[in-house]
């Protein structure tokens, strides 16, 4: 997102779909991509948010297919105001998904594909070649580490 409105609007929806944030990470200047800037602008920050709510892995095609669709009811003129990204935190990788095939996805469901962004080695989590740019800085691959030190200490 780019505006505090749209940062507003994406948290109180994220918040109404999985509860409260748990970690939320600084937000970083989205510098790793032009992607997003036709859409979306220029000065794009990115964040990352943290919920407690268990999805069975079965299932999280379906939470791409929600954060789409919140992502469409505030389209301004076919132009997203914001990105949700999913991802799920398991103790031996950090799982993002898309919709864009790609050879290193896994296809689950209706147009949702899986990727495994981060494997777990050595005590933190480590990106692989495809892992986008912007996982692979220090503060967001320590940030995912902390989240999955937090979450392996809460099943124990």
């Amino acid at each position: 997102a780019n505006q505090p409105e749209s940062w507003k609007i994406a948290e109180t929806e994220m918040i109404q779909a999985y509860g409260p944030i748990l970690e939320r990470s600084a937000q970083i200047d989205f510098v790793f991509s032009k992607y997003y800037d036709q859409e979306m602008g220029q000065n794009i920050q990115r964040a990352y948010w943290v919920f407690s709510t268990y999805c069975h892995p079965a299932d999280y095609y379906k939470e791409k297919l929600k954060c789409i669709a919140i992502e469409d009811r505030y389209r301004i003129k076919d132009s997203r105001i914001f990105n949700l990204d999913v991802g799920f935190i398991e103790l031996d990788k950090f799982i993002l998904l898309s919709t864009k095939p790609a050879t290193y996805r896994i296809y689950l469901n209706e147009g949702v594909y899986a990727q495994s962004t981060y494997y777990f080695k050595d005590h933190s989590y480590h990106p692989w070649p495809w892992t986008y740019a912007d996982y692979k800085i220090d503060i967001v691959l320590n940030f995912f580490t902390n989240m999955r030190n937090i979450y392996k200490n809460r099943r124990s």
